[in-house]
């Protein structure tokens, strides 16, 4: 913040659109009889987006599959289906996976939420053998989908999982990746998980050889994680400390998850629920440890403790693959995807103990089969820097004496003087200004004020925000408390800001206060400027 300048901060969250995913869901049936975007646009907020792999046309096999994007409410509502490029355009290579490889197509999205990100093959539907081709000849690819529906397939690499499966990828913004997966017989330098700048002709670099038979990463809170079925290290880890671009790395079992007492696990994705909690999906018959495991961490002996594995509700006989939480005080929010190889579904569970029980909430069609999944990316906000249109200038009431105040507004610019009765404290003016947005949705705005005393005295500022519809609905914001003499204004204050966009048109108010009784009869109060910036 600079210097001389008060900011005020509101946020609000964002909302979806009923009448959108109702229309999309009317449309459903000639979407997935099509097996593409024919409605794909921006994302929605807070919804959440599958991996799917086949348009449901014949059985799956293990040949390059057509690979779908599928958007459903956290309800199980579908919203819209995105198609990842089965031919080349422009810089874009195609991205297909196979049919029936079960540990590809884990969908991972960015840390900075504006995009969705997973691992595929520059192969044309039908490539026979996908995943045992050589990446020189079939070069594995990064997808990044971003949230307004475009696709990125620029990135493809030819020396990395040479004859088995990209499995997952990483990202912070899009920028870099992590891939992570498998190399083929004797090939495993090609394999494990791998840092790649974005873009055309990048070389990729293997992080670590402990294990290289890896399947999901992830970036949470700046720290990668990787899962792996594989040795002493089955289980969830963590590569290196933070975010490594250099080999080398050392890959670390979470204290707790010992592969000699966990020798038949299979962990696919996971997601923590804050610090001390952690979900792992396990696609191991149901019979056989297979389900959702809650691992809660005991802070005494440092370690990470299986607590129990939830299998009620889940449809099939294998476990689940795919894994998503949403924390919550009161039961955190499971999303997760079954384990069949055909059909299977999306599940939902609010876990209150061992004995929660996931429920269906969608179907994948015959021939085709949910992977994984993650929240919609979201678009990155931008911030405009509004000047007001008018500054409506209000006298403030006093008991007695002149009442009498010059002001000079040039647009932005504004002194205000008035003469006031020594007694009288305040307030001495209010100041209304108007502001045009073109922000349909905003989710934060700041109020930039910096003003200066040009006689003596001891005033304060206080912010307003202001329904510009109903005046009624007027909130104070704090109060600052710093008083002025001879002195630039400077301070913060925050609030909660609702119902403040009508048509473009936002208001606030900004009110000069005497905080005590002055011996200048006019003081002189000049503001630079009262700017509004909204971000949305």
């Amino acid at each position: 913040m600079g210097k001389g300048t008060c900011r005020w901060f509101f946020e609000t969250g964002t909302g979806g659109h009923p009448l959108r995913n109702t229309i999309r869901t009317i449309t459903l049936a000639l979407i997935s009889s099509m097996g593409a975007s024919a409605l794909a646009g921006p994302f929605t907020p807070g919804n959440i987006v599958i991996s799917r792999v086949g348009d449901g046309s014949a059985a799956l096999n293990s040949n390059a599959t057509a690979v779908f994007l599928d958007e459903y409410t956290t309800s199980g509502v579908f919203v819209q289906t995105v198609a990842m490029p089965t031919a080349l355009s422009g810089d874009n290579r195609v991205f297909t996976s196979s049919g029936s490889a079960t540990s590809e197509g884990y969908i991972v999205r960015s840390s900075d939420k504006a995009s969705v990100c997973l691992g595929g093959y520059d192969a044309v539907v039908g490539t026979a053998g996908v995943a045992a081709t050589a990446s020189a000849t079939v070069n594995r690819v990064i997808g990044l989908v971003k949230a307004d529906g475009t696709v990125d397939t620029k990135t493809a690499l030819s020396d990395a999982f040479d004859g088995s499966n990209i499995r997952s990828v990483a990202t912070v913004d899009g920028t870099a990746f992590w891939p992570a997966g498998q190399g083929g017989s004797g090939k495993q330098a090609t394999a494990g998980v791998r840092y790649v700048p974005y873009g055309i002709g990048q070389t990729s670099l293997q992080l670590s050889a402990d294990v290289t038979n890896t399947r999901c990463a992830e970036i949470i809170n700046g720290q990668l994680y990787l899962s792996t079925g594989s040795g002493t290290y089955k289980g969830v880890n963590t590569v290196g400390t933070g975010l490594p671009t250099t080999s080398g790395q050392t890959i670390s079992l979470l204290p707790g998850f010992d592969p000699n007492t966990t020798s038949t696990a299979s962990p696919y994705a996971f997601d923590f629920a804050g610090s001390t909690t952690l979900y792992v999906a396990d696609d191991r018959a149901l019979t056989s440890g297979g389900g959702l495991q809650r691992w809660d961490f005991d802070a005494g002996s440092g370690q990470w403790i299986l607590t129990y594995t939830i299998t009620a509700g889940i449809t099939g006989t294998a476990g689940i693959r795919g894994v998503l939480v949403v924390p919550d005080a009161f039961g955190n929010i499971i999303y997760a995807t079954s384990g069949e190889s055909n059909a299977n579904a999306l599940l939902k569970l609010v876990d209150t103990g061992a004995g929660s029980s996931f429920s269906v909430i969608a179907t994948a069609a015959t021939n085709t089969r949910f992977r994984s999944l993650c929240f919609t990316p979201e678009a990155s906000a931008t911030t405009e820097t509004l000047a007001p249109t008018g500054n409506t200038i209000n006298l403030g009431k006093v008991s007695s004496g002149d009442l009498s105040s010059l002001a000079a507004d040039d647009g932005n610019a504004l002194t205000v003087c008035k003469f006031i009765v020594p007694s009288q404290t305040s307030p001495i003016v209010r100041m209304t200004q108007t502001y045009t947005t073109t922000k349909p949705s905003p989710t934060a705005v700041e109020l930039d004020v910096k003003a200066k005393l040009v006689n003596a005295g001891a005033f304060k500022i206080r912010g307003f925000q202001h329904n510009y519809s109903t005046s009624s609905d007027d909130q104070v914001i704090a109060d600052t408390t710093l008083t002025l003499s001879y002195a630039t204004y400077t301070g913060t204050a925050s609030g909660t800001l609702t119902n403040y966009v009508s048509g473009g048109a936002m208001q606030t108010k900004v009110e000069v206060q005497q905080t005590g009784p002055s011996t200048v009869t006019a003081p002189c109060v000049s503001f630079e400027f009262i700017n509004l910036k909204v971000t949305g």
